[in-house]
């Protein structure tokens, strides 16, 4: 390599070391950081669900409230291995999830949980034989709308049959619909669907405004370790910005 190559790698090396970079997901993985602070942290907190797997009305996850969240930093996946951090809101009561800057306190709680035990409000479309729809008005966008929970299924997109639902834009109001099981499946047949085990469905409900929170909590101040990172919470999304080592 010639010299001039050498003070250009060097130079560029020099520019690049140490700027920001930003993810998101329910698992950050960053190949390689330099050991500071977190500059930015946004927790987007949901409710857990009972037991394990793709909820179905054969295997009903219900939801829990909760009055905090922690933060896992660890060099490998392994929780054993984390720094943990956690955000409390204990007094503010329980609630079924919140929207937090982790920095600064601010948090909105921006989650509610519908339930129904019966075919009340139900209805088919025309067009769309195979669902059952509602309408769920307060939805806060589409984009957030894909992170709903349900207690008896999974979200999705498409017109599949099967233990399902998903998000519709209505000219009257934002819905959600349910899959039949099958293609006989009748309204009547949600009162006994439901009478056991009635539907719950968490959804992303308002205006996330964290310049004017519902309340405010202890702030924590993360640092990112030198070299590989694994960054989550809990049960939640992250979108975090930190200093890149590369």
């Amino acid at each position: 390599m010639l010299k001039g190559d050498t003070l250009g790698y060097a130079y560029l090396a020099a520019r690049y070391r140490g700027r920001t970079e930003q993810a998101s997901g329910s698992l950050i993985h960053i190949r390689k950081a330099q050991a500071a602070p977190i500059e930015s942290l946004i927790i987007d907190a949901w409710p857990p669900q009972s037991g394990t797997g793709d909820p179905t009305p054969e295997n009903v996850r219900d939801f829990s409230g909760i009055t905090s969240v922690t933060l896992y930093v660890s060099p490998t996946p392994d929780p054993d291995d984390a720094t943990t951090y956690t955000l409390d809101w204990t007094d503010e009561g329980e609630n079924y999830g919140v929207y937090i800057d982790a920095l600064t306190g601010a948090a909105v709680a921006d989650k509610t949980v519908n339930t129904y035990s019966d075919k009340t409000g139900f209805g088919v479309l025309a067009g769309a034989p195979a669902w059952f729809h509602w309408i769920t008005p307060g939805v806060a966008s589409a984009d957030r709308a894909k992170l709903s929970l349900c207690n008896q299924a999974v979200f999705r997109t498409g017109n599949p049959v099967g233990p399902y639902f998903t998000l519709r834009k209505g000219g009257t109001g934002d819905y959600f619909e349910l899959s039949k099981m099958d293609e006989s499946e009748s309204l009547d047949d949600l009162d006994t669907r439901f009478g056991d085990n009635p539907l719950e469905i968490c959804y992303s409900s308002g205006t996330i405004d964290l310049e004017d929170p519902d309340f405010e909590i202890t702030p924590i101040a993360p640092l990112t370790l030198a070299g590989e990172n694994y960054i989550w919470v809990d049960n939640g999304f992250l979108t975090c910005t930190y200093k890149s080592a590369i």
